[in-house]
């Protein structure tokens, strides 16, 4: 049987029992009244999903911090991670709107002020990077800044991040020093080029390398299946010194090397 992440997007956005369809609709009408010509080379209803995803992307990190063309891509790219999502651990799956599940220590919890579409859009502006566009070098800093984020002030820092020799892309992560590991999301691997989504790997993070990641909880209690978490692990292994700085909404991690 063919897997649904192989099926062609026409396939996905007609088949009647699929609860995603509308989202493979909508991926198909950005494709074709949105994304320029040069854009859409390789990409039509005959195109799979997993294709698709991959396509787009690729395109997307080999573009310009400011480039407008982003936001088209985005449109189309969002929806393919709600799908892909939706397939792989349960859906319907709005990334969008989606409020975070309820965990198993209340206070500890990800509030709602911070989801996955925060971090391609107001996210991106605010640290001037592209989220998940290519990084412009790996090597390692003295010391990098970051913000605090919405009411619940959240320390969002962007590190570059490679997967064996692959290209290295901008990740954003939320600085949790209660994490004893370090997490992507799954849109972050797929970002590294991972056709299935690892539940653990070894990348180079901010020029230390191996370093030792996992996926990020996506099961029912998971908090924040869609955010990547720079942990404890990562902080104390390579000796950070972590800076909050309330009144200018900054956060900064220092390297003493």
């Amino acid at each position: 049987m063919e897997s649904p992440t192989q099926m062609s997007l026409r396939s996905l956005a007609e088949h009647p029992g699929f609860p995603l369809a509308s989202r493979a609709a909508r991926v198909l009408e950005v494709i074709s009244n949105q994304l320029p010509e040069a854009l859409r080379g390789g990409l039509g209803p005959d195109t799979s999903l997993e294709e698709s995803l991959r396509r787009l992307t690729i395109r997307r990190s080999a573009m310009p911090d400011k480039d407008p063309l982003l936001t088209c891509l985005d449109a189309a790219i969002i929806p393919l991670v709600e799908i892909q999502r939706g397939i792989m651990f349960g859906g319907p799956y709005d990334i969008s709107s989606e409020p975070a599940p309820p965990s198993p220590h209340p206070n500890q919890g990800l509030p709602n002020d911070l989801t996955e579409a925060n971090l391609y859009a107001a996210v991106s502006d605010m640290l001037e990077k592209r989220y998940l566009s290519e990084a412009d070098n790996i090597s390692v800093q003295e010391e990098v800044k970051g913000i605090l984020w919405g009411p619940g002030y959240r320390p969002l820092i962007c590190l570059p991040v490679q997967l064996r020799a692959g290209k290295a892309i901008n990740v954003f992560l939320l600085v949790d020093t209660g994490a004893p590991v370090t997490e992507l999301s799954p849109s972050v691997f797929t970002a590294l080029g991972c056709d299935n989504i690892p539940m653990a790997a070894s990348v180079n993070l901010a020029g230390f390398s191996p370093t030792h990641v996992r996926l990020c909880d996506q099961g029912e209690h998971g908090n924040h299946r869609d955010i990547s978490i720079l942990g404890a692990d990562f902080l104390a292994r390579n000796k950070c010194v972590l800076e909050v700085n309330y009144p200018l909404m900054t956060v900064t991690i220092r390297f003493q090397m």
